[in-house]
């Protein structure tokens, strides 16, 4: 509850309102929220279809010019191979799970007061941050191989 001041009344206390201002479920928040989920969700997904779509690529490649993979490659690689091996039932279900996760912090969140929300914001922003470090992590995975490749190329050219 907060107050208010009415015209020829004075300051009177006030309800909370079921939607609009910046209480409960409805207003303002609900938006910003939204695209705070969709932006921490956005470099995870990014990361699956990476390892699903361009990490075997990439493997064949490697192999194909025998050049010696960094650790970071190697994990990449594994997870890349677990992932694809899986099947595409336990891919979906993985999806599944993150977007549960993502439905359950975001439904918190509108349920929650003003006041309640930062342990939700806080969640969100370690989520997104992780993601980017598995992002991050994994085009330097990629990065590192093909560097070391292009090099090898060129001292076989000079030579």
């Amino acid at each position: 509850m907060h107050t208010e001041t009415v015209a020829g009344r004075g300051p009177v206390v006030a309800e909370p309102r079921a939607s609009g201002g910046r209480g409960g479920g409805g207003g303002r928040g609900g938006g910003g929220v939204a695209l705070l989920t969709l932006v921490t969700m956005a470099p995870w997904a990014a990361v699956g279809a990476a390892l699903v779509f361009m990490v075997p690529r990439f493997e064949a490649i490697f192999s194909d010019f025998g050049v010696e993979l960094p650790l970071i490659a190697v994990w990449v690689l594994n997870a890349s191979r677990a992932i694809v091996g899986a099947g595409p039932g336990t891919l979906a279900a993985a999806g599944a799970g993150v977007a549960l996760v993502a439905l359950v912090v975001f439904g918190a969140w509108m349920a929650s007061t003003e006041r309640n929300r930062a342990p939700g914001q806080a969640l969100l922003v370690v989520v997104a941050l992780g993601g980017a470090v598995a992002v991050a992590g994994t085009v330097a995975a990629l990065y590192a191989p093909l560097m070391a490749m292009i090099e090898s190329l060129q001292k076989q050219g000079a030579a």
